[in-house]
């Protein structure tokens, strides 16, 4: 990849997740780092996807990708115009710290369920498998 950026995914564009093959991430992007930790609390929007505000306690769960420039700018047009906002974290990787960029909900959250485990594809599994209960 020329030029690449990193960027911490927590939701749908986790690998496994919908956005990751929408996005071609499994052919376009490099796996850094999965199931990294960090501050913030995660909640389910209407059970369609995560939000995440990292001013908040709690734990995220999330992989670290190294995507190019233009897999960036189309993400980042996804999340801006969905509402979050962009924001850099700092990380300890290894024996050095590194700072992908991620997405940060910045509305209320009062009608949104808390994922406290901050693990969207378990939460997800969980939802897919009581709709296919349903479904019986």
């Amino acid at each position: 990849m020329a030029d690449t950026r990193l960027m911490y995914f927590y939701g749908s564009l986790r690998p496994g997740e919908y956005n990751y093959s929408r996005f071609c991430l499994d052919r376009m992007a490099d796996i850094v780092a999965d199931d990294v930790v960090v501050p913030g609390a995660m909640y389910s929007y209407h059970d369609a996807y995560p939000v995440v505000n990292f001013n908040r306690k709690g734990e995220v769960r999330g992989t670290i990708l190294r995507v190019d420039d233009y897999v960036a700018e189309m993400i980042d047009g996804m999340e801006r115009g969905a509402g979050y906002n962009p924001l850099k974290l700092e990380i300890k990787h290894g024996d050095h710290t590194i700072y992908p960029v991620t997405y940060h909900w910045p509305g209320s959250t009062k009608k949104h369920v808390a994922i406290p485990d901050g693990n969207w594809p378990k939460h997800n599994r969980v939802l897919e498998a009581e709709y296919a209960r349903s479904r019986r």
